[in-house]
């Protein structure tokens, strides 16, 4: 979870939460309405020079850093931003290379987002070529831990003299 700068005083108002960053000229054509964390706001590009960035205006009062514990213990409120935050980033990495930001990642002013995408342009675009033309697999794997022990034993016994 990342927040940038302001207190509670600021927590009222709109931020933006950022998905991801691409390259300014890929300019997803992907369709992402009522996809955002907040359905009240699209998706949008935010450009910064060769970087935009892919996201939406939000609620500082609903992702302030203060009250982001008691959310995140929230399975309904968690399950909903999860599944928005990923169907945003699959759906624009269906058009275009995706660097990836870490769910929760606010920024409370446009200019602080942009500030962001300029100070870090370079590891960004390092990223954005890194990533060009391939694709991220998730695996997961479940055990029987019995029967993995049982096997563990046997390989045990056999290499015993």
């Amino acid at each position: 979870m990342s927040s940038s700068g302001g207190g509670a005083s600021r927590a009222n108002g709109l931020g933006w939460y950022l998905y991801g960053v691409v390259a300014a000229d890929a300019s997803p054509n992907v369709e992402t309405a009522g996809l955002a964390v907040d359905p009240a706001h699209d998706v949008e590009l935010l450009t910064e020079g060769p970087l935009a960035g892919v996201a939406s205006r939000v609620s500082l009062e609903e992702f302030d850093e203060a009250a982001l514990p008691e959310r995140l213990g929230d399975a309904v409120w968690l399950e909903q931003k999860i599944r928005a935050h990923e169907q945003v980033l699959e759906r624009t990495l269906s058009a275009v290379s995706v660097v990836p930001c870490r769910f929760c990642t606010v920024y409370r002013s446009e200019p602080e987002l942009r500030r962001f995408l300029s100070e870090r342009r370079e590891p960004l675009l390092a990223a954005l070529e890194r990533v060009s033309g391939r694709v991220e697999l998730g695996v997961k794997a479940f055990v029987d831990r019995e029967r993995f022990d049982a096997g563990a034993a046997q390989r045990r016994d056999s290499r015993a003299p």
